[in-house]
């Protein structure tokens, strides 16, 4: 008999257990380290675009601001001037002419100031009188509606008659003694020209990105491109959308492709004095440049160490299945072998070993069991000799060439009496045609038919006449060149009376059996079958019909039957055993759970045992995959860098990643299965159980918090996940809190950078205005005195012109240094734009203080500058607002204090000027 091991060669599989478990390590690395990447670019990415377009906006808000108080001051100097008209010779244009002429400050304001009568006429010009009386201007709207309106206006964009430059004019009445206007004062500012817009023109958002202004009705102020100023925002064709939101009312940022097909992140600031828009474009291409770049290097990164972990897993994998493939090529060899070599010898002492080892003991066993089975043939032909069931031998004819004592009184007739005559003409009745001669001819001399090595039942004839019920079976002898065919047959006229009366009741029970999942069967005190359910021939294509009477050695092998030896033992001593066994059957399930039961007589003492089989292969399998899916899964999650955990609806700890022992310094055996306060403690359980409790009420909590733990303190992003039961209720929260410390400070850097000017450190325009409308605030509330500082340097432009703008820039680091050096801590400095600076003093006594710290500041800033070449004089010009708390806004007590530095400069610079706001 040969006996086969089950290979599993190449040709079985398209790809073999080593690469499959390869591919499946570096697709879980591959993954892992794909899905944290995403993970973290989604929240930096989140963090950075929303500061870019917060930090856009408070830079076009600020100049909006900015250009806003221009238009304040300059309509507060125009106003003053005016009403200071009012007081002269209204008759006398010429002395008009003379009185505007002596206040050449008014062009640090304006560009151009003129005096126009009530009929349009221009009678007096800070230009001197060329064009006195040779223009008019009476059909322009800012002319008409401050005549119409008795008010100052601000007019429309609109280009100047005399020289085609665009410009703003801003007006304001001046009234006789009788109050009727009988002239208007005109301030035009030159669009073009940098003294009222200052520097921005020239500024830039990234490389590419500018500012640009434009009214209400879509009209162009200011742009880089000088040749679009005064032209429709369409001129050029084309939509752009943005700028469309924004003309309809929109303010803020948002993204968008203007006319050029650019795609950039704009933003829109209405100014409060007049109908004009601040907009600015900066390209995403440069906005978001560091977002890609990081995005890059993050993939980068996270593909590198992909493939690292993941090559490395692959080798090391590879590396401890290769005795496995070793193993599988050894079996191939000795499957044909005449004798077995042990392959263990070859092998560490390793998982792999083991099942060398394993396979070298079963073959032995393979080989003992063929010498025992040798022997066993010939004690069984021994036996068979002097059986007690008839025995009957016949040849290839047919003949009878043997015949038992057994058989004589079986059938009656002697041995002598049978020898050679046909045993289907001696013993098969006439009206019955189970054996028929042919058949037996047929079968003697090829060794095949229905009947060989099976046992069947029979009616045969005895020699007095009478019908016998038999069970027989046939089994050959090859002969070389024929077989012989020996029967054996057993009288059961009994059992057959018997089994009619157990049938009945049999037949229920073996319904119920036959029925049930499972193996079922019962054996007697020599481990013989004496039942077995249909189930037998399902899962071992074995019919019941040939296991009953037989034992579990000559059912499954004396292999099986050493296996199971013991647990049956001990049930056969009486003892309820239950046990979990692999199967090596072929076909059959591939692992089982056993249970043996005594089987007791009336007396108690066992007679047999009950034995019940089920296929445990899924449930074996499934505990198999889980365990191993929990071992990944843990492998996944203590290499994460974020701190994952489960927490029962009872709030005590049932799963801890390894990073908890890193960050918070948890023994992660003595954390699992006890209250998260009592892990935690109470300060960090503090700072999360209300969210925890909101999470076990099945709300998902997503919240930041700060902590300190391990001696590290971090920011940390936690989401709480309920795990919701199929019926509603919560059975615990997943948790996943993130490190995002790093996020937080590039967040309260770039905050920084938003309220600070840059070249100088101090407070910029957005944090002075704060300051402002607090301060004010405060002096209404206290009654304690405060002041306003308004300066800006003298003649800086010439500086930058002349010396260049890194020396420009040393000025004006040198005067907010000296600045800050000047004034006291409670006091505020602030760069607003440009070349002007302002101070706020609070808690005065005096008018004469503020005075004083003018005059201190004034001294500290004529002290000559050290640059490149050479030292630098410098001077500045300060208009002080003392300011006692009365009914004034904020923006009112700057305007003052910038009215009067413009008195300041008309007094001839480096000088202060003082108002009462």
């Amino acid at each position: 008999m040969r006996f086969s091991i089950p290979i599993l060669s190449p040709r079985s599989f398209h790809l073999s257990l080593r690469t499959r478990l390869s591919i499946g390590v570096v697709a879980t690395v591959l993954a892992t380290t794909f899905a944290t990447a995403t993970v973290a670019l989604f929240l930096v990415q989140s963090h950075l675009r929303s500061s870019i377009t917060n930090d856009e906006f408070v830079r076009v808000s600020a100049i909006g601001d900015a250009i806003d108080q221009k238009f304040v001051s300059r309509r507060t100097l125009l106003s003053t001037f005016a009403k200071s008209l009012e007081s002269q010779d209204l008759d006398d244009t010429a002395k008009l002419q003379t009185f505007l002429g002596r206040h050449s400050s008014l062009n640090e304001a304006f560009d151009k100031v003129s005096l126009l009568d009530r009929s349009g006429n221009l009678v007096a010009s800070l230009d001197g009188d060329k064009q006195n009386g040779r223009l008019n201007v009476s059909d322009r709207p800012h002319f008409i509606d401050t005549v119409r309106l008795r008010s100052g206006v601000i007019s429309q964009p609109i280009r100047n008659r005399l020289n085609g430059q665009p410009e703003v004019i801003m007006t304001e009445p001046i009234f006789d003694k009788r109050g009727e206007v009988v002239y208007v004062m005109a301030g035009a500012i030159n669009l073009q020209e940098r003294n009222f817009l200052g520097g921005l023109p020239d500024i830039r958002f990234g490389q590419t990105g500018h500012l640009f202004i434009l009214n209400t009705d879509g009209i162009i102020i200011s742009h880089p491109q000088k040749s679009r100023i005064l032209l429709p925002s369409s001129a050029e064709g084309g939509r752009n959308i943005p700028t469309e939101r924004a003309l309809a009312g929109f303010e803020g940022t948002t993204e968008g492709t203007n006319r050029a097909g650019v795609n950039g992140l704009y933003a829109f600031k209405r100014i409060a004095q007049t109908n004009w828009i601040v907009g600015a474009i900066y390209p995403t291409s440069e906005a978001f440049a560091v977002i890609d770049s990081l995005e890059r290097t993050a993939w980068a990164g996270a593909l590198l160490l992909a493939i690292l972990f993941g090559g490395l897993s692959l080798v090391v994998l590879r590396h401890y299945l290769a005795p496995l493939t070793r193993l599988q090529d050894h079996i191939r060899r000795v499957e044909d072998a005449a004798s077995y070599i042990p392959a263990s010898p070859s092998f560490a002492r390793d998982e792999i070993g083991a099942l060398a080892h394993a396979f070298d003991g079963l073959m032995r066993d393979r080989q003992a069991a063929q010498d025992s089975l040798r022997a066993s043939e010939k004690h069984f032909r021994e036996v068979l000799t002097h059986a007690a069931d008839a025995f009957i031998s016949v040849d290839r004819h047919g003949a009878i060439t043997e015949w038992n004592r057994q058989a004589e009184v079986t059938f009656g007739w002697k041995r002598a009496e049978a020898i050679g005559r046909s045993m289907v003409d001696l013993i098969q009745p006439a009206d019955y045609r189970q054996i028929d001669n042919p058949g037996v001819v047929s079968f003697a001399g090829t060794g095949l038919g229905a009947v060989v090595n099976a046992r069947m039942e029979a009616t045969v004839r005895h020699r007095d006449g009478r019908e016998i019920p038999v069970e027989m079976s046939v089994a050959t002898v090859d002969m070389g060149d024929h077989h012989l065919a020996d029967t054996f047959l057993r009288d059961i006229t009994v059992r057959k009376q018997i089994e009619r009366d157990l049938e009945k009741g049999a037949r229920r029970l073996r319904t119920v059996t036959d029925s049930m999942p499972a193996l079922i069967s019962h054996l007697d005190t020599d481990f013989r079958y004496t039942y077995a359910n249909a189930n037998y021939g399902a899962w071992f294509s074995i019919a019941r019909e040939n296991m009953v009477g037989r034992t579990v050695a000559e059912v499954f092998g004396d292999t099986v039957f050493k296996e199971i030896k013991a647990q049956m033992s001990r049930a056969m001593a009486g003892e309820d055993v239950t046990f979990e066994r692999a199967s090596t059957n072929p076909g059959s399930p591939g692992h089982m759970l056993y249970h043996y039961i005594p089987d007791r007589d009336a007396d108690g003492n066992v007679v047999g045992i009950y034995g019940m089989v089920l296929d445990r292969t899924e449930q074996h399998n499934a505990r198999i995959r889980v365990e191993a899916s929990e071992k990944q899964l843990r492998a996944v999650t203590d290499n994460l860098p974020v701190l994952i955990t489960y927490i029962a609806d009872d709030e005590r700890v049932r799963f801890m990643n390894a990073t908890f022992h890193e960050w918070v310094g948890v023994d992660l055996e003595q954390a699992l299965g006890k209250p998260l306060s009592e892990v935690l403690g109470p300060t960090l359980y503090g700072q999360r159980r209300d969210q925890l409790q909101r999470a076990l009420a099945g709300e998902r909590v997503e919240f930041e918090v700060e902590s300190l733990a391990a001696g590290t303190r971090r920011s940390m992003n936690t989401i709480y996940t309920p795990d919701i039961r199929p019926d509603g209720s919560v059975a615990g929260v997943f948790t996943l809190s993130m490190d995002v410390t790093r996020l937080k400070m590039i967040e309260q850097e770039l905050e920084r950078l938003a309220r600070h000017d840059s070249l100088t450190g101090l407070p910029n325009r957005r944090q002075f205005i704060e300051q402002l409308e607090l301060a004010v605030a405060r002096c209404k509330r206290t009654r304690r005195p405060m002041a306003i500082i308004y300066m800006d340097i003298d003649h800086f432009k010439a500086i930058n012109d002349d010396r260049g703008h890194a020396t420009g820039d040393t000025v004006l680091q040198t005067i907010a240094a000296r600045l800050m050096q000047n004034v006291r801590e409670t006091d505020t400095a602030a760069r607003l734009s440009g070349d002007e600076f302002v101070v706020i003093i609070e808690e005065l006594n005096a008018a004469e203080e503020a005075s004083a710290v003018a005059a201190k500041l004034g001294a500290a800033l004529r002290v000559p500058i050290s640059v490149g070449n050479g030292d630098l004089a410098v001077t500045c010009s300060m208009g002080v607002a003392y300011y006692v708390g009365e009914d004034a806004t904020a923006d009112e007590v700057l305007a003052r204090a910038d009215s009067a530095l413009y008195l300041a400069k008309a007094a001839g610079r480096d000088t202060y000027r003082y108002v009462n706001a």
